[in-house]
């Protein structure tokens, strides 16, 4: 059962955080923008990044997704950023 505080404490990361995307023409980095995306991705690439989420939501850790601009539906790489 996913804990509505901690997801609605993850959009809100992900409205802090979307001013550090990147993007140029193969690639595109971006925060976790949801709490069902994260859970997707940890059961895609069989991580337990999903473990983060409460770091992650209280400001503790930073998560990026890192996609093939060309592929955007492909899993790729999450990308974990203490700073």
């Amino acid at each position: 059962i996913e804990n509505q505080e901690i997801i609605e404490k993850i959009k809100n990361r992900y409205e802090e955080l979307k001013g550090l995307s990147y993007q140029d023409d193969k690639f595109i980095i971006y925060p976790v923008p949801t709490m069902s995306d994260l859970i997707k991705e940890s059961e895609v690439q069989n991580i337990c990044i999903r473990s983060y989420n409460e770091r992650y939501a209280n400001g503790e850790t930073n998560l990026f997704f890192m996609r093939n601009i060309k592929k955007m539906i492909d899993y790729w790489r999450l990308l974990l950023c203490h700073f």
